[in-house]
């Protein structure tokens, strides 16, 4: 059989290919470079998904609403379960480790100091209470004026 202008012995023309073809070698390390950057991506995006969540509770920090609620965070935070090492990690450190911790956790709480201890204070409402970051006593102490 013959097509018009061709003959059944004439030779097929080939191009050459201006582009390299890939082995199989250099698709799998290409497929396992993709496998690492998706994997590194997915790994940012759950990190920013955190520090968005972190960033919101910083933005809207607040009072603890209620005895109940600033309570009931103490019995979760673990300040309290931090071993007391003299000079090393005592009362100041155990208030600023229980401040930073509330601070994460979208709460204002500061550090109220006298000449030998040192111990946190929070605003719940209009009363002001102080705590014993050593052992979670909750002390009540006043009430704000306005």
């Amino acid at each position: 059989m013959s097509l018009k202008g061709h003959t059944s012995n004439s030779k097929l023309r080939t191009k050459p290919c201006k582009y390299k073809t890939a082995s199989y070698r250099e698709l799998a390390t290409t497929q396992a470079d993709l496998d690492l950057v998706q994997a590194q991506y997915a790994q940012l995006q759950a990190d920013y998904n955190k520090l968005q969540t972190d960033y919101a509770k910083i933005v809207n920090m607040r009072d603890f609403n209620s005895l109940d609620e600033l309570k009931s965070w103490l019995a979760e935070d673990t300040t309290d379960c931090l071993p007391y090492l003299e000079g090393i990690f005592d009362c100041d450190d155990f208030a600023h480790t229980l401040m930073l911790n509330a601070f994460l956790d979208g709460y204002i709480v500061g550090i109220f100091a006298t000449a030998d201890h040192q111990l946190n204070i929070c605003f719940v409402g209009d009363m002001v209470y102080l705590v014993e970051p050593q052992d979670d006593l909750v002390v009540f102490v006043a009430y704000t004026w306005e």
